[in-house]
């Protein structure tokens, strides 16, 4: 069955509010880190630089942090505003090498990955 056009619009205009929203609900407890990316991918490793899009409370980019070094600068954005403070409240963020930042990427945006600033 076909969502109808009330629906699909509804939650398309509402997406952000309701990742807040799970978020919420949910806290940091949902997901499970992604150590296994590493195995899967030992590129990433050779990597200085990363962009995750929609990266949630951090389940993928906190666990990489700790274990690839060479990895100097990772931006990383979501919908939820709740869920990129989740990452900030972590012992593990690092705001050094960690910019983080509230993004719809349905909408237009601009993005400059050399400022050093965080993305906004």
């Amino acid at each position: 069955r076909m969502v109808g056009d009330f629906w699909q619009q509804k939650y398309r205009k509402e997406a952000a509010k309701s990742w807040d929203l799970f978020y919420k609900r949910n806290d940091t407890r949902f997901f499970k880190d992604r150590h296994w990316i590493g195995r899967e991918f030992p590129e990433i490793f050779n990597a200085t630089s990363l962009l995750e899009v929609g990266c949630g409370v951090g389940n993928f980019i906190l666990p990489l942090v700790e274990e690839a070094n060479n990895l100097q600068r990772i931006w990383a954005c979501d919908f939820s505003p709740r869920a990129i403070e989740h990452i900030r409240g972590d012992p593990r963020y690092d705001p050094t090498r960690m910019h983080l930042f509230v993004a719809d990427l349905t909408q237009d945006f601009q993005l400059n990955l050399n400022d050093d600033e965080e993305a906004r």
